[in-house]
């Protein structure tokens, strides 16, 4: 719970725009809205490298009210938290008080939002999210995207010759599934978009979820059959399942929609002739580069 209390710091935090949708429209419904949820603060510990997926983002202000924001007077704000707050004591005060909130979300958001440091912090916070949700869905995809590969790449790194050490593969394991669920944030936005499976595709291989794997290398190729990396995906998740000519099908359908492609045409070679394939897709241009 230190981050709680320390988050006055002048450096404002690098993980604010990216921040989960869903549950910002909904801080205000259930009992316990926390349950599954780190502090509205925790996000601070990701902006300062502690590691793992940022939490959902918490709009404080909109727990007290609909017209609270991050320039309301001090007095005003503490008003409407007594509003809030009687709405507990009193059933009658809730329709004139607004939605109900549960008291835990309420103290939570008011121990913040009384602090003048700490909601200086955390308006910071409520600022960049603001502004990352008024971007255009594909350019907030973008910042997903670009997040996921950033877990990749570390996850990848933190593996690479790795060994035995357990540890390390347990961590590299835990960045590709946050980087997976960034590329799944992003397709939600962006559904159409085929690096968002490509790339979403390697990290499931990397993790030997292969069924997976093909489906998104599949979709891959239906959305830009042109684009050599989705064909190189799935001929080598194939292999590796042992289907072998189905491999070879899905290379000949890939060269037929890049003619000549460089990385498909050598990825052929070493399937007719027996090489088989790393289990790392992590290697040449055709399968191991990001996009």
């Amino acid at each position: 719970y230190m981050l709680r209390y320390t988050a006055g710091f002048p450096r404002p935090p690098r993980c604010t725009l990216h921040f989960q949708p869903g549950p910002c429209r909904q801080v205000a419904l259930g009992s316990r809205p926390f349950a599954s949820m780190a502090s509205p603060l925790s996000c601070f510990g990701h902006g300062l490298g502690l590691g793992g997926p940022p939490p959902p983002f918490t709009d404080l202000y909109a727990v007290l009210g609909a017209e609270a924001h991050p320039d309301m007077p001090q007095d005003e704000l503490r008003s409407l938290y007594e509003a809030r707050r009687k709405e507990h004591g009193s059933p009658s005060n809730a329709a004139a008080a607004g939605p109900p909130v549960s008291k835990s979300l309420l103290e939570e958001a008011w121990e913040v939002l009384r602090d003048e440091e700490r909601r200086k912090a955390y308006g910071t916070v409520w600022l960049r999210n603001k502004q990352a949700f008024a971007l255009p869905p594909q350019e907030r995809a973008d910042v997903f995207r670009r997040k996921g590969n950033e877990l990749y790449s570390a996850a990848k790194e933190m593996t690479r010759g790795g060994g035995m050490n357990l540890s390390a593969v347990q961590e590299g394991l835990k960045l590709y599934r946050a980087a997976m669920q960034q590329y799944t944030t992003a397709a939600e936005l962006t559904p159409n978009d085929h690096r968002l499976f490509s790339n979403r595709a390697i990290c499931y291989l990397a993790v030997e979820d292969l069924p997976r794997c093909r489906e998104d290398a599949q979709r891959c190729t239906e959305l830009r059959p042109d684009f050599a990396k989705g064909w190189y995906i799935l001929a080598q998740v194939l292999w590796q399942q042992g289907r072998h000519e189905e491999a070879l099908q899905e290379l000949e359908k890939g060269l037929a929609a890049v003619v000549h492609n460089r990385e498909l045409l050598e990825l052929r070679a070493d399937l007719a002739g027996g090489g088989g394939v790393s289990s790392g897709l992590v290697g040449g241009g055709g399968g191991g580069g990001f996009a």
